[in-house]
């Protein structure tokens, strides 16, 4: 028993390591946590609360628990968006010890803490970030009956992100007599988007016509059916070791990443077959989410392999019952192998557009631009720039206007400015000419940021 618990213990604290190594170098920055981040610092220092939080897919907002918690977490460390980077390598500590308790497997627990896929996408916080707790507490609640921390769970998965449907599909296979407590949900779920459309005309009502609109232009995205295979097995192995790439909603890279050796998805299908036909919670949480791929795929929807990072937890139970099966020692070679392999591609991981970098351009454009009339451009694209304006509004210098501000200029505290500006800072990651004054210029990664007078 001594064994088994500093085992854990050991189990545990790699984990956190591989979570918050070079933290602030590799932390994920962008257009999704932005706007979350705007919403924590605006209720706190703007003393702006809010009824709703953000639109999903589909076109209807969300209620704004995820929006409240994070603005929480954030809180303590004035608002640094770094400060999720730390609370999401403790709350990985969660998922870790609940494979734990609920598969009461060692080598399931150590799969999914050095998993390159489980690593990488527990360091990511954003909506999708909680989704293996999620699926580990709506399997745990089944399994110990307890119908309150069930609709609970559910309730607070599915406000983070429409996606987590497939859990409460999932409970109506299983036993639907268990959401017995549905009517709270429910309640929980719709009073806040009811008192926001109350106050705005219905707006959420306006994004259900949208939605189906949308849909009716769609082409149907049949390739989603391939995506449970070929995702979870990146949970072995994964070559990509660019995070812009793996955490990106652009092509090419989306696409590219699905793409692993044709042998390794093929595996996956085996093992996901043979689950389907040993395990009945798994075989209903796979197929649940089979559904949901196809549903949302046929509707034309792209899909992206982070809907499925609440199946990984669940992945590395199903791997580790798979090695245990091995014969002799077969499956001590093959769990070394899994993670020597992606130990090896943790230690080749670069964020080129990494936090550290962005904090590192707005101290250096500061030195230029503060006390002056001025703004901030971009050239790229596919927001792997965005997140500068709210840096620089936390540095005190924010910009007169910026290319951010359609998205987000209902978010700062003072509108953008429509005054002609003294000085212009671009940033690219492009070759670039200005046919005006460039005053000073310098990389950070892969941005260059270009201070110029127009």
């Amino acid at each position: 028993m001594k064994l088994r618990f500093w085992g854990l213990i050991a189990i545990l604290v790699l984990a956190l390591f591989l979570r918050w190594h070079r933290l602030e170098d590799w932390f994920h920055f962008t257009m999704d946590e932005e706007l979350i981040a705007w919403r924590s610092w605006g209720l706190f220092n703007l003393r702006r609360p809010f009824l709703i939080g953000g639109i999903s897919p589909l076109q209807v907002h969300l209620p704004p628990y995820f929006y409240y918690f994070s603005a929480l977490l954030l809180w303590p460390f004035q608002f640094d968006p770094l400060g999720w980077g730390w609370w999401s390598g403790l709350f990985s500590l969660v998922t870790v010890y609940l494979i734990y308790r609920y598969s009461r497997s060692l080598t399931a627990s150590f799969l999914y803490a050095v998993s390159l896929a489980a690593v990488v996408f527990d360091r990511h916080y954003w909506p999708l970030f909680f989704n293996p707790i999620f699926t580990l507490l709506t399997l745990w609640s089944l399994k110990q009956n307890r119908p309150l921390v069930l609709i609970l769970t559910l309730t607070a998965a599915v406000t983070a992100d429409p996606s987590n449907l497939t859990l409460g599909l999932f409970v109506l296979f299983y036993n639907w007599r268990v959401l017995k407590y549905w009517w709270l949900g429910a309640g929980l779920f719709l009073v806040p988007l009811l008192a926001f459309d109350l106050r705005h005309n219905w707006q959420n009502f306006a994004g259900i016509s949208r939605l189906l609109a949308n849909v009716a232009d769609k082409t149907p995205n049949w390739s989603a059916l391939l995506l449970l295979p070929q995702s979870l097995s990146r949970f072995w192995y994964t070559a990509q070791t660019n995070l812009i790439e793996i955490y990106s909603y652009c092509q090419p890279y989306a696409q590219v990443r699905l793409r692993p050796m044709l042998w390794l998805w093929l595996v996956a299908l085996l093992v996901i077959i043979y689950t389907v036909l040993k395990n009945r919670p798994f075989r209903l949480l796979i197929a649940s989410y089979f559904i949901g791929l196809a549903i949302f795929g046929g509707f034309g929807f792209p899909v992206f392999d982070h809907y499925l990072t609440g199946l990984l937890p669940v992945w590395a139970i199903i791997t580790a019952a798979a090695i245990k099966r091995l014969p002799g020692k077969i499956g001590w070679l093959v769990l070394g192998l899994l993670a020597t392999v992606n130990l090896y591609q943790f230690s080749r991981l670069e964020n080129p557009y990494g936090l550290k970098y962005k904090k590192e351009l707005v101290k250096w454009a500061n030195q230029y631009l503060a006390g002056s009339n001025w703004e901030l451009e971009s050239i790229s694209k596919c927001h792997r720039e965005n997140g500068l304006r709210y840096l620089f509004e936390l540095s005190g210098n924010p910009p007169a206007k910026s290319f951010m501000d359609g998205n987000f200029s209902w978010l700062y505290p003072l509108p953008p400015k429509k005054t002609a500006v003294e000085k212009l800072l671009t940033l690219t990651d492009k070759p670039f000419i200005s046919v005006n004054q460039i005053v000073a210029e310098k990389q950070f990664g892969t941005l260059t940021g270009y201070i110029i007078k127009p």
